[in-house]
């Protein structure tokens, strides 16, 4: 295991058929255990389309579709994010410089397939069950300002498939944290638990990446 983006993050394979438990040990404490599903091997989301798109201002931005494999019995999730490689030559040194930062994604309400956003990782969760008349299919933008400075070379898409319980653990943290803001015009939000005698989240992930190139 290794600390990431605050969460302590592994990459334990495991040849269980569906579920993958894990159980800690401590003298004079009760065993704590967590079960989580295991998602499936399959490929389940695929890039419908990329395209430059540009609105009635003249501002062009990237608008990426992002195709799930739905199953009417099965709700899959998802997290998105995406990060932007910049690269130039020092005029004064003429070394030539790198740098990688988080996109903040951008969506429009009429076509979103969103369910909530993060501001403390920049990400969009959604699911496969977007709206009962569309297909499964999630939207969203990249901001031009990513794109047209010169020297971006490559913007990198995370598209994370999420078990249910690392999602609803999502979920809740971002409603707790709405709640505790407006502390006044909001019920307290409990923070998805799936730790038996302990407290915390067992979830997993697995994540495809696609990436756009500016050279």
């Amino acid at each position: 295991l290794f600390m990431g983006n605050g969460e302590y993050q592994g990459s334990k394979v495991t040849n269980i058929d569906h579920f993958y438990k894990m159980v800690a040990i401590a003298e004079g404490f009760p065993t704590a255990s967590a079960e989580t599903e295991l998602l499936p091997e399959t490929q389940v989301l695929s890039v419908d389309s990329v395209g430059i798109r540009t609105n009635s201002y003249g501002d062009s931005h990237v608008l990426m579709r992002i195709k799930m494999s739905y199953q009417p019995n099965l709700t899959s999730y998802y997290r998105v994010t995406a990060f932007a490689s910049h690269e130039w030559l020092d005029d004064g040194t003429g070394i030539l410089q790198t740098f990688r930062e988080r996109i903040y994604l951008d969506y429009d309400d009429y076509m979103v397939g969103v369910d909530f956003y993060t501001w403390s990782e920049q990400a969009l969760y959604f699911t496969d069950k977007i709206r009962t008349n569309q297909e499964a299919v999630a939207e969203f933008i990249i901001q031009s300002y990513f794109f047209t400075g010169g020297n971006v070379k490559e913007i990198e898409i995370y598209v994370s498939q999420l078990s249910s319980d690392y999602y609803m653990y999502k979920k809740s943290v971002v409603l707790h944290e709405e709640s505790s803001d407006i502390p006044i015009f909001s019920q307290p939000v409990q923070v998805f638990n799936n730790i038996e005698d302990g407290l915390g989240i067992l979830g997993t992930a697995k994540a495809y990446v696609f990436s756009i190139d500016f050279d």
